[in-house]
């Protein structure tokens, strides 16, 4: 059954608990804690690959409603985040004029948790897998500009329609 005219409750969470929603930024940190960015990318590949294959992924399907449950939490955490004023947040650099151009790949910019509490190095490769290569120079300055962008183009209820059409 579709609606033609937006409800009130549309462009609200449903997924996330009442601490959740006190605290979006938790939910990314469970998300990551559970997936991380390589991991989610490769699950996210082959479930959408396995969607126009006659083949079943090999993915079993708890783990595939694990992920979506997941996912669609920390897409409704990135919604409340983006509607909060997020200037001074540590996740943005930020480079003053007179400043030296930054080193776009110091693994302390974007996946520095990886070893950081053990002391050690990170590998080439883990940087690789973990950097944020779909950002434009100023969104990986200031990454609270890509959510803007992402609600700009769709909403919360778009995007559970889009996965689910059938879903009331």
């Amino acid at each position: 059954m579709y609606f033609t005219t937006p409800r009130a409750w549309d462009n609200l969470p449903l997924r996330l608990t009442t601490e959740e929603i006190r605290d979006p930024h938790e939910v990314i940190h469970e998300y990551y804690s559970a997936h991380d960015m390589p991991r989610a990318r490769q699950i996210l590949d082959k479930w959408l690959c396995s969607t126009s294959k006659e083949k079943p992924s090999k993915l079993s399907a708890s783990g595939l409603q694990f992920f979506y449950e997941r996912t669609e939490s920390l897409i409704e955490a990135a919604y409340l985040i983006g509607q909060l004023d997020n200037r001074d947040r540590k996740a943005i650099i930020m480079q003053s004029d007179d400043e030296e151009e930054i080193d776009l790949m110091n693994p302390r910019l974007f996946c520095a948790w990886i070893r950081q509490s053990k002391g050690e190095a990170i590998a080439y490769r883990e940087v690789w897998d973990n950097f944020p290569r779909s950002l434009a120079y100023k969104e990986f300055l200031d990454p609270y500009q890509v959510l803007g962008k992402f609600f700009s183009f769709l909403t919360l209820v778009s995007i559970r329609f889009s996965a689910f059409p059938n879903r009331n």
